[in-house]
Order: structure tokens, then sequence, then C-alpha cells
């Protein structure tokens, strides 16, 4: 697995991955996203600083999903998706690990947090499989976080 930062060319394809039917099941907010508001959100988090986004690649160049970190105070708040070609083959927590080196190669943020909606079992897994562990329940979801430099030593 190889990870690219997001460029602008990528915009088009994280639209589609977000539009997913089973993406937007699994999401908080349900609702379709239209492509100029995912545009605008898109240009917004690229040019942030406080935003992370990295697609992953196979070894042949083929997009497997991507993972983004809102920075938060001395956290990073995680968001993951595998792109529907590549779901149910095992990427997901393998992504979610590589990311997390990445980011704190990139940033040095140390401490991750993801919410997860109740009921979206395979991101719990698979964030349980890449080392986080349940904090608490928050609305509609689970809060999970892992510290990486904690778990270094």
């Amino acid at each position: 697995m190889i990870l690219k930062p997001a460029a602008k060319d990528d915009c088009r394809m994280l639209w589609e991955w977000v539009n997913d039917p089973e993406v937007r099941r699994s999401a908080f907010n349900q609702a379709p996203i239209s492509f100029d508001d995912h545009v605008k959100w898109f240009h917004r988090k690229l040019n942030s600083g406080n935003c992370y986004i990295y697609i992953a690649y196979t070894e042949r160049n083929e997009p497997i999903g991507q993972i983004r970190f809102d920075l938060k105070n001395k956290t990073a708040e995680i968001d993951v998706s595998v792109s529907k070609t590549h779901r149910g083959k095992g990427y997901a927590a393998p992504l979610i690990q590589e990311g997390i080196k990445r980011c704190y190669s990139d940033n040095g943020r140390s401490h991750f947090t993801a919410y997860i909606k109740t009921g979206n079992e395979p991101s719990y897994r698979a964030f349980e499989k890449a080392g986080f562990y349940f904090v608490q329940e928050c609305i509609d979801g689970y809060v999970l976080t892992y510290d990486y430099m904690k778990d270094k030593k």
C-alpha cells in the first residue's frame, strides 16, 4: 500500500466515494453530497493547514481508499473509507495504521480519535484491529481513541 497526499485531481474520485450508498448509510449525515458542495469543502480542506488527506494505492497504482486527519488541539480526528471495489479485502486496518504513521511523520500528532456510527461494525472492527480502543458512547455512535506514542513504547 502506498499513501500519497490528495491532490486537486482527486476531487471527483473522492466525491464519488463519499456518495457511494454504503458510505452514506454509515455516515452520521446520510444525505447525498452535491458536487458543488464537495468541491468547496475539498478545496477548503486542502488549503486549511489543519487537514491531511491521503489516498492509498496498490502497487499497481489502483486507488484503494482515503484517510483524512482533521487536526484539533493535540488530537487528529480520523475519517477513512475504502473504495467499493476494494472493500472486504482487509485494506481498512492497514490503511488506518499507515495513515497514522504518515500523519505522525508529517505533523507530529500522536493521539488519534475516531467517531463511528452505531451499527457500523466493519469500521468498528477495522479501528480495533488497527489498535484503537473504545472510550465512550456519543450521540448515535462510539468514540474510539489511539495513542501512537504509547503504542511505540
